[in-house]
């Protein structure tokens, strides 16, 4: 599993509807920011993949998200190498 905390800037006239569009994705949790044009989230996804495509599609599909991005990720065990990883081992070791 991987939980993703993020930040998304709201459309402060929308807040209320917003927040609850989001509060009604399963697997987000929001908590509140001291900025009414802002939302906490917690994302909890199966891996970094699905970690980012739930982050595109609430900054895509959610009317009043303005934007969004992740500050924190914690992985929790499995194979949870970052995108790109194993394309850079595979490559070293063809180099060598």
């Amino acid at each position: 599993m991987t939980v993703v905390g993020a930040y998304a800037r709201i459309d402060p006239a929308s807040h209320r509807s917003v927040r609850a569009r989001l509060g009604a994705i399963e697997g987000i949790e929001l908590f509140s920011l001291d900025d009414a044009g802002k939302v906490g989230l917690v994302i909890e996804a199966r891996d970094l993949d699905d970690a980012r495509a739930r982050l595109l599609a609430i900054a895509g599909d959610v009317d009043g998200v303005l934007g969004v991005w992740p500050i924190s990720v914690h992985l929790e065990g499995g194979d949870q190498t970052a995108p790109g990883e194993k394309n850079q081992e595979n490559r070293t070791s063809l180099e060598a």
